[in-house]
């Protein structure tokens, strides 16, 4: 045999072992993969439930849980993305809050700092941001936020526009 017709062989010998193995793994019923990952599947079924899906909803789907304009207070929608909303809460043409609501399945780490969270809102955990900012996490998912853009703003005022934001409605999402 020449070195030319062993090498050929060799060649056509570890390609054989090569798709021999893909081959195996490959050969796996559904069904059997669908087995082996039966109890990671269980777990994340849970866990899908309890946010009702993974998906990240569009921004403009919490529009309408926002307070509506009224007297002097006038909401100004101010950015839409995925899984995000705000809106500007303006006094007689002035700028004095950011109001938003967020999917935190964007995030899921965000839920975190609720777990700790010493005070509720309507039955819904709350965490201060500062002395400026205040958020509740509705339903496990969604992240309701007032910060203040003024002095005159204060912790009261902040929880009282927390309780305008429709909190039921958006907790059925």
């Amino acid at each position: 045999m020449k070195k030319s017709d062993i090498k050929i062989i060799s060649t056509m010998i570890v390609l054989l072992l090569f798709a021999a193995g893909c081959k195996k793994s490959s050969d796996k019923k559904p069904k059997d993969r669908e087995r082996t990952n039966t109890t990671e599947t269980k777990e994340d079924n849970k866990k899908s439930q309890a946010n009702s899906s993974k998906e990240v909803l569009d921004g403009s789907a919490f529009n309408r849980f926002f307070p509506k304009s009224k007297g002097d207070y006038e909401i100004v929608f101010s950015q839409e993305k995925k899984g995000f909303a705000s809106a500007n809460l303006k006094k007689k043409g002035k700028i004095i809050a950011l109001l938003s609501i967020t999917d935190t399945n964007n995030n899921p780490s965000a839920r975190d700092k609720y777990k700790s969270a010493s005070k509720t809102i309507k039955g819904y955990p709350a965490v201060e941001k500062g002395s400026k900012g205040l958020s509740i996490l509705v339903n496990d998912r969604f992240q309701v936020s007032v910060t203040s853009k003024s002095p005159k703003l204060k912790s009261k005022s902040l929880e009282k526009w927390i309780t305008r934001f429709k909190l039921k409605k958006l907790a059925k999402l």
